[in-house]
């Protein structure tokens, strides 16, 4: 029922933050040219490259807005397309669902467009950051 409304979203938010990842050639190791994990090592890291600490948080916040404009944005222009893909999708993944996801993303396209946009500008405010931050 609600899976499609919030299946965008968050696959908009993953591939965004993977292409930041990928983009800065993140290692799963931490340390200066890694990622920032969870748990004690994320705090660690934090404190010993807060520079870093501060543009992963800036751009973390960035993909979430573009996301959730993306959902509204989805939301008041698709209303319609998004109850039929609901309705069209109880039954599982028939080729009727499929058809109705497939005018939903349709509907959804300058939606979806726009949060591209709003994500290349998070990933090239985030590089400008990092770099300008160097090894803190």
């Amino acid at each position: 029922m609600k899976r499609i409304g919030t299946i965008v979203p968050a696959l908009a938010i993953a591939l965004g933050l993977a292409t930041v990842a990928s983009a800065h050639g993140m290692k799963h190791d931490g340390g200066p040219h890694g990622r920032f994990h969870h748990g004690p090592d994320r705090l660690v890291e934090r404190l010993v490259f807060p520079c870093r600490a501060g543009c992963f948080d800036t751009s973390r916040a960035c993909f979430q807005t573009a996301a959730s404009t993306a959902e509204s944005c989805a939301r008041s222009s698709c209303g319609s397309e998004i109850t039929a893909a609901q309705n069209a999708c109880k039954a599982g993944r028939t080729s009727g669902c499929q058809s109705a996801v497939a005018a939903l993303r349709s509907c959804a396209t300058s939606c979806t467009d726009t949060a591209a946009t709003s994500f290349a500008a998070c990933k090239n405010t985030m590089s400008s950051c990092t770099a300008s931050c160097g090894q803190s």
